[in-house]
């Protein structure tokens, strides 16, 4: 993660995952896929996954108003 420059809340595993799961949400991925992609068995396993807050929830809500 160091030499990838890679810090903060994201500088792990999970946390990457986490990243590229949003990422996956905000380009209109179904979550079936993003489930099958994350390497999780249900849905509900990726749900937990996505729970975006702060910056990210902003996000989501942003575009609502676009």
């Amino acid at each position: 993660m160091r030499d990838s420059g890679i810090s903060g809340l994201h500088a792990s595993p999970e946390g990457l995952l986490h990243g590229f799961g949003i990422a996956y949400v905000h380009k209109n991925i179904p979550l079936p896929t993003i489930a099958k992609w994350m390497g999780h068995s249900s849905i509900r396993t990726t749900a937990i996954s996505l729970n975006a807050v702060g910056d990210e929830e902003r996000r989501f809500a942003r575009r609502l108003w676009q």
